[in-house]
């Protein structure tokens, strides 16, 4: 059995449990199948299916059940089947429904056993204990690894806080300054106009946009971009803005970085630009925010192609028919030629591209050492390999995590230097 996955000597064994769950879980399948064939009612043929895997699974789970890791994922699992609530991006709560109540197995979902295997299959065991030996509190580690889980499941593990935190109330305010009567059309749906100088109670500042209301709500009242009290933008900082889609996301950080702070956003998409462009001349008054109309990336003289628009932007190096593309930019060129005076934050949305353009802001980041967030979610490699990269460049740095959605969008890493 394995106490740890602690160091890069263990991958060996790491490719051969991923190798022993694949196939466990398809040996598994297997006799389950031909345990239950006979079961008419298919609800319950797949119910006792599951039953048998879970129980089954006990076996091959022997080689990891002494890990940390996997004492992380038993308590996921059993907080997630405390509860019920239907897998959605963008709900919010109602207050009236009933979502606590003790079953074995949620709904259209798995059992531990079967859960567990994917997991182990999916997933490289080093770098998610590495990943998670870097994290300086226990709900970053939480909820990484819950991340992870839903990725896959149905289980939402501790993203269940959001629902019963006292701040959803907020979610309701902001009803007051949205405007049925006045919306714009985009990929994503109907944008509607929102003032929220209208929201009386909440102080988010004067900006006018079209945009949604759960979208105003992630971006300012959870504050997607900043890690409680520790990791934020604050008066007079030059933030990256990495992924400004419609500019909502420019908006926020103007307002928290003031008159004596600049925000560099970076948007390409000739859809997104053109709600960009709407949105800033509905405030005028602002005058420290920088459009580029690149990509972020290594470096700045690649092209790189985009398909769709707002959040479902989807980006390649291969060009594709109807693609449009754009040239690639980097922080470190951008910041060397004098066009981006210093750096005191990044936060990169940038669709699968966080990466490559962290790779190419490497010197920006050793020579400012500015806080940092950074999506996470756009693939499974993401959750570990960039913290990781961070730290081999950064080893003087704290990282958190958090997460800002019931589905799998929005896993955000924060980071700042140990001595802030």
């Amino acid at each position: 059995m394995l106490e740890s996955f602690h160091t890069l000597a263990y991958q060996p064994i790491n490719k051969l449990i991923r190798n022993t769950m694949r196939l466990a879980h398809k040996i598994l399948l297997h006799i389950a199948k031909i345990l239950t064939f006979f079961i008419p009612i298919r609800s319950i043929r797949r119910k006792v299916r599951g039953n048998i895997i879970d129980f089954l699974a006990f076996f091959p789970l022997l080689f990891v059940r002494g890990s940390n890791l996997h004492k992380r994922l038993l308590a996921i699992i059993a907080l997630s089947n405390s509860y019920q609530y239907k897998r959605g991006e963008y709900r919010f709560p109602n207050y009236g429904e009933d979502v606590f109540h003790i079953q074995n197995v949620n709904e259209n979902m798995g059992g531990g056993g079967t859960l567990l295997l994917e997991f182990y299959s999916r997933y490289d065991m080093i770098k998610i204990e590495q990943t998670l030996e870097l994290f300086c509190d226990e709900y970053s580690k939480m909820i990484l690894v819950s991340a992870l889980i839903h990725r896959y499941s149905n289980l939402q593990g501790l993203y269940i806080i959001h629902f019963y935190e006292h701040i959803w109330k907020y979610y309701y305010l902001l009803e007051a300054s949205l405007d049925t009567n006045k919306s714009i059309e985009s990929s994503n749906g109907k944008l509607y106009y929102i003032d929220l100088s209208l929201s009386k109670n909440i102080n988010l500042g004067n900006f006018k946009l079209y945009y949604s209301v759960y979208g105003i709500f992630v971006n300012f009242i959870l504050e997607q971009y900043a890690y409680r009290h520790l990791v934020y933008a604050k008066d007079g900082d030059y933030v990256i803005d990495g992924g400004a889609c419609y500019g909502d996301t420019a908006l926020y950080f103007a307002h928290k970085v003031g008159q004596g702070g600049k925000v560099f956003s970076f948007e390409f998409n000739e859809d997104n630009l053109e709600i960009f462009h709407k949105n800033m001349s509905l405030n005028s008054d602002i005058k420290n925010i920088t459009l580029f109309t690149n990509a972020l990336y290594s470096d700045s003289k690649t092209k790189v192609y985009h398909t769709g628009s707002g959040g479902g932007s989807k980006l390649s190096l291969e060009s594709q028919d109807n693609q449009e593309y754009t040239m690639s930019v980097s922080i470190d060129d951008l910041v060397d030629n004098g066009k981006i005076d210093r750096v005191d934050f990044i936060k990169m949305d940038i669709e699968g591209s966080e990466l490559a353009a962290l790779k190419g802001a490497e010197k920006t980041l050793k020579t400012y050492n500015p806080k940092i967030a950074i999506c996470l979610y756009h693939s499974d490699s993401d959750y570990y390999d960039i913290p990781l990269y961070l730290k081999s460049i950064l080893p003087h740095y704290e990282f958190y995590c958090d997460h800002f959605t019931l589905g799998v969008c929005e896993s955000v890493l924060f980071g700042r230097p140990s001595n802030s």
